[in-house]
């Protein structure tokens, strides 16, 4: 049996419960608790395994927890007096058993602190880089430099008056994904996409829609968590749709551009997929007018406008109105929607108005430096 090490993650803020459940179901991991964007837990088994969960924004080999800090600038001074002595060898062995690392890697030190303090995050990277000299051969980088990112990241969060240290895991941070390959202005956070998925409890086989899917990272998510099945994914703006076919396709994703005619329906046998990953169909049109065939969507995810990063064209009010209506057209029997928006009056409003969609739950979270909240919607059985 291998040795058993600790880890935290971090995730967007809200999503802490979400998260560990997935963590859970997936690695046979034991919880030792939550913090602030954290989630603290062990495991035993390859750490490679724990660089496939999709939920988290990062990993964190744990190396320490120092107490003994406060705001005063004198806790710089502690700071390096208890990292200098200290042996990071064991986490950057368990580093070395998921990716090469050299002799004397490159290493850049990340910190993050809550409350207010007499010293910056800055000061905080330079002290414990000033701690390690000596201590190992790895060669510090500074996190604005011009070059190739380094292979070592120790990330430092200081809360109350205590620090907890951790070396990532992998090469680059779980939340950037390879198949980003192209990007638009609004482009969801990939784990807050997949953690949509979550909750609408995706299924092998289920047929997704995202009518409004931009770069289509709600597509590629989704399909993680509905093998065999159909994504479809639809948006006014064709150039849209060409950021969401390079982004599938860099994902593996079978993804092909058609014209919905009235009626189109998704579960016809010739489009279903048989394959481990789903196909994906991509369309031009409004979401508060689609020509899909009534009730055969299982589930609907999408990030509504806002009108913050991408300003809205139209009124919100009525868009939503129009949204949810066709939502709960398509939505077949039993359906799910997970709807995430910050606007709440227009998002409460257009319920009213779609009897067949219950508010099952709501949960929000910190997003982009606003609260916005996703909204689970579901449909009777019948």
């Amino acid at each position: 049996m291998q040795s058993e090490y600790q880890y935290f993650a971090r995730v967007t803020a809200g999503l802490e419960q979400l998260v560990w459940q997935d963590i859970e179901r997936r690695c046979d991991a034991r919880l030792i608790g939550f913090g602030h964007r954290r989630i603290d837990f062990a495991y035993a088994r390859t750490p490679a395994a724990l660089l496939d969960l999709r939920g988290v924004d990062d990993i964190y080999v744990h190396v320490a927890r120092l107490t003994g800090l406060d705001h005063t600038r004198a806790s710089l001074a502690r700071l390096t007096e208890k990292i200098a002595p200290m042996d990071l060898l064991p986490a950057l062995e368990v580093c070395a058993a998921v990716r090469p690392i050299s002799a004397a890697p490159t290493y850049r030190v990340t910190a993050s602190h809550l409350g207010r303090r007499n010293y910056s995050r800055y000061d905080v990277e330079s002290a414990v880089a000033t701690a390690l000299v000596g201590n190992l051969p790895w060669r510090f980088v500074l996190n604005d430099a011009e070059e190739q990112e380094p292979e070592l990241d120790l990330r430092v969060l200081l809360e109350d008056d205590w620090a907890l240290l951790g070396l990532r895991l992998g090469a680059l941070p779980l939340h950037r994904r390879a198949y980003k390959v192209a990007s638009r202005p609004g482009s969801l956070k990939p784990p807050v996409a997949y953690c949509m998925g979550l909750l609408a409890a995706l299924a092998p086989g289920d047929v997704v829609l995202d009518p409004g899917c931009g770069a289509g990272t709600i597509l590629v998510e989704a399909a993680a968590l509905a093998p065999s099945g159909v994504v479809c994914g639809g948006d006014i703006d064709a150039s849209a749709l060409e950021a969401a076919q390079a982004n599938l396709q860099a994902a593996g994703i079978s993804a092909v551009l058609t014209e919905l005619s009235a009626g189109f329906d998704p579960r016809r046998p010739e489009i279903a997929s048989n394959a481990e990953q789903p196909i994906a169909l991509l369309y031009q049109g409004d979401a508060t007018d689609l020509r899909l065939a009534d009730r055969t969507i299982d589930a609907v995810l999408s990030n509504l406008p806002w009108g913050k990063q991408v300003p809205a064209e139209t009124d919100l009010a009525p868009l939503y109105r129009g949204i949810l209506k066709t939502i709960e057209r398509v939505l077949a029997p039993g359906g799910r929607a997970v709807l995430l928006t910050d606007q709440a009056e227009p998002m409460l409003a257009a319920l009213e108005i779609c009897p067949a969609l219950h508010l099952a739950s709501a949960l929000q979270i910190s997003l982009y430096g606003r609260h916005p909240t996703m909204y689970v919607l579901h449909t009777s059985g019948e």
